[in-house]
């Protein structure tokens, strides 16, 4: 999905440029200063966009210098007080980052830092670099890239994705929940970057959910974990498109609970889920992503009854469920008599809209 989406967008960034400077040195010797500019911070948030994810970041990109913070620079042969400076930045920011930043590179901004004006104590280093930084070349690489940036926006624009769609009036009117951050949200992706958007589970088994998601007597939805992004996002797509067909408020017509501490993604779509560290809400559908106890125990529960479960991993048979075994996904169906699921559905829905009004 992310490839498809992104050839689509026709929209290609130079994965590295090369600067290559020199120095006078302290002999009157001129010192090597070449360095790699690399870019895949902003391919990877291109990526993520067309997944409806870090949209409101791409949004906020909006100057050619708003692209300097995604670019990083690799020393390929830089004088030796800057190879030092550039190891003390990386042990100091260890602490703070979820990984070390790779061996000789560096975020753009933290290298800039290193140089600076000083009169007549200006370094060589500093001269050097900072004459190239304020130059032509540097603008026009700006000027690139933010216009290779544009074009993924556009490309957002024109998506047919409801979750893009609904992220991004948001941001037009202002009322996005990060337009209230003091400061515009910005990730780090290093070059070894995982997107979460990598989905976990097969295209057949996000296929087969959609399909049981456009099933009338899915009334509510209960996710058990939130590992797979694929499988959230295309509930909550779910749920947007119910709620356009309906004209009532989001959630109203398909309340979902999820196995998940924090998901950010639910209120920039404007999508509506109760969130819980255990247990669930009832569902109709539920979506067994993860959990220490095994989803066949659960059902094998007289107070766990579902209409639906659909799991990525063979549960084995379980008395009073029908079960269906597809390409990458195990479906149980409850075919047990006596059990009225319109009204627990139905309570289930009262209970989620008090619940979000609180």
């Amino acid at each position: 999905m992310v490839a498809n989406g992104y050839l689509n967008a026709n929209i290609t960034i130079t994965n590295t440029m090369q600067i290559d400077l020199e120095c006078d040195g302290s002999l009157g010797n001129r010192v090597p200063f070449r360095v790699e500019l690399q870019t895949h911070a902003l391919e990877a948030l291109i990526a993520d966009a067309i997944e409806a994810y870090r949209v409101y970041e791409m949004m906020m990109i909006r100057r050619p210098g708003d692209v300097w913070k995604y670019l990083w620079v690799k020393a390929v042969e830089v004088p030796d007080s800057v190879t030092k400076q550039m190891a003390r930045r990386r042990k100091e920011a260890y602490p703070y980052a979820d990984c070390p930043w790779p061996d000789a590179c560096l975020p753009l901004t933290e290298f800039d830092k290193f140089f600076y004006w000083g009169w007549d104590d200006t370094s060589r280093e500093s001269f050097c670099w900072l004459t190239e930084r304020g130059g032509l070349r540097f603008k026009e690489i700006g000027d690139e890239l933010f216009g290779r940036m544009r074009q993924a926006q556009a490309w957002l624009r024109n998506s047919s994705d409801l979750l893009i769609k609904s992220e991004l009036a948001f941001v037009d009117t202002s009322a996005h929940p990060y337009d209230y951050h003091a400061y515009p949200q910005f990730m780090i992706t290093q070059p070894d970057y995982t997107s979460p958007t990598k989905p976990v589970r097969s295209a057949t088994y996000h296929d087969k959910l959609r399909e049981l998601l456009r099933r009338p007597e899915v009334l509510c939805v209960a996710v058990r974990g939130d590992r797979d992004y694929a499988s959230l996002k295309i509930v909550c797509a779910e749920q947007l498109r119910r709620a356009m067909i309906s004209g009532n408020p989001v959630g109203h017509d398909l309340p979902l609970s999820v196995l998940s501490d924090h998901f950010p993604s639910f209120d920039g779509w404007g999508s509506k889920a109760l969130l819980y560290s255990e247990g669930l809400m009832y569902g109709d559908l539920f979506v067994n992503e993860s959990g220490h106890t095994p989803l066949k125990n659960l059902m094998e529960m007289r107070l766990f009854r579902r209409r639906l479960a659909l799991s990525h991993q063979d549960e084995g048979e379980i008395e009073g469920f029908q079960r269906t075994v597809g390409e990458g996904w195990f479906l149980y169906e409850d075919h047990q008599t006596g059990f009225d699921y319109t009204a627990i559905s139905e309570r289930t829905r009262l209970e989620f809209i008090c619940r979000l009004s609180e």
